[in-house]
């Protein structure tokens, strides 16, 4: 896994924050979850579930539509 460092500033930073309180979840977990879904908008499936495969769902696909629900 590798880090990845960004700055967001102004009115984005803001309204990362209000989504992430709204759903309870902190703000890096919400872009995270962002950049997953945009880079599989063409492919319906992630190889398991991107967190924990082996403990959540024993390596098989997961929608990623579903993981973005399940918040």
């Amino acid at each position: 896994m590798s880090l990845l460092q960004i700055q967001v500033d102004g009115k984005l930073k803001k309204a990362i924050q209000d989504k992430a309180k709204k759903y309870g979840v902190p703000s890096s977990s919400l872009i995270r979850i962002t950049l997953v879904k945009a880079f599989l908008d063409d492919e319906p499936w992630v190889e398991g579930n991107v967190f924990n495969f082996e403990r959540d769902n024993q390596g098989k696909g997961i929608a990623i539509d579903d993981l973005i629900s399940m918040l």
